[in-house]
């Protein structure tokens, strides 16, 4: 277990993954038929976790707070491990946990090596808990919160070496606290804890988005993009990517003389765009 832990560790530092819980924006714009239109609506299917988000014109972008990035199997519904903030940190970081009820719990925070660089272990009443991180000169540190029941883990990254000679976890208390915000967490732990129509979304999920538009004429028509987004993205959905059916050739006479009337030019008529067109004649 420790070994493969840790192999994750590496993988996500040296792969540039970004792991701390912040905000993912995607944008979406489209094509019906060679021409720009406004997108209907946009279905969102997190194929990973599960759950459905669809957004409906005007809207044409969507904004995910990402949860964290999970290293166990399995997710616990009850205990919430905030991704702690900021991160990366430099020398100092919050961690803030939410516990569902009065249980003897064990918070450690490991190095890369896998020794234990600190750790509080107490008796924790249900509601939030919050934690100060002094970090050493380690740039990675594993989180983990455990009790008999329940665990979760957090990777917290370092940028630099500007901590101190030691690493050091202070409990500061339970309750709303200061300093920190409380609205945003409740937030992300409302849509973390989701209790079956709720959508969270961690990197590396993959996501299936369907665009849906509407042509000049009144057809309906989507496109699916499967994809894992890592960073904000853009979206291009090119539907029904063929050129609309033209009219033939007009046929008639080229050559036009002063104050000649009656003259009579033809198309065969196409269905929908019979008087979608325009000549001149010189």
């Amino acid at each position: 277990m420790r070994i493969s832990t840790l192999f994750v560790i590496v993988f996500l530092i040296a792969s540039g993954l970004k792991v701390r819980g912040d905000e993912i924006t995607l944008h979406f714009t489209a094509s019906h038929t060679c021409s720009p239109v406004s997108l209907d609506s946009v279905k969102i299917e997190n194929l990973t976790q599960g759950g459905i988000k669809v957004i409906y014109a005007p809207e044409n972008a969507v904004t995910f707070l990402v949860t964290a990035t999970d290293l166990i199997e399995g997710r616990y519904e009850e205990l919430y491990v905030a991704q702690n903030y900021p991160n990366p940190f430099s020398g100092i970081t919050e961690i803030n946990v939410y516990v569902p009820e009065t249980d003897k719990f064990r918070i450690d925070v490991f190095d890369l090596a896998g020794r234990i660089a600190a750790n509080h272990e107490a008796v924790l009443e249900g509601g939030i808990h919050h934690f100060t991180f002094h970090g050493s000169d380690r740039q990675a540190y594993l989180l983990s919160v455990s009790s008999g029941r329940y665990r979760q883990q957090r990777i917290m990254i370092q940028t630099g070496r500007e901590g101190g000679p030691e690493a050091r976890l202070i409990y500061n208390g339970a309750g709303p606290g200061a300093g920190w915000n409380h609205r945003a967490f409740t937030s992300t732990l409302k849509a973390t804890l989701k209790s079956g129509t709720g959508f969270s979304f961690d990197y590396g999920d993959e996501l299936r988005i369907t665009g849906y538009a509407t042509d000049f004429y009144g057809n309906l028509g989507f496109l699916e993009i499967i994809d894992g987004p890592l960073s904000d993205t853009d979206y291009f959905f090119d539907i029904a990517n063929t050129p609309p059916a033209v009219p033939s050739e007009i046929s008639g006479s080229d050559s036009v003389h002063r104050h000649q009337a009656e003259l009579r030019y033809s198309v065969e008529p196409t269905e929908k765009y019979l008087n979608q067109f325009n000549w001149t004649v010189p």
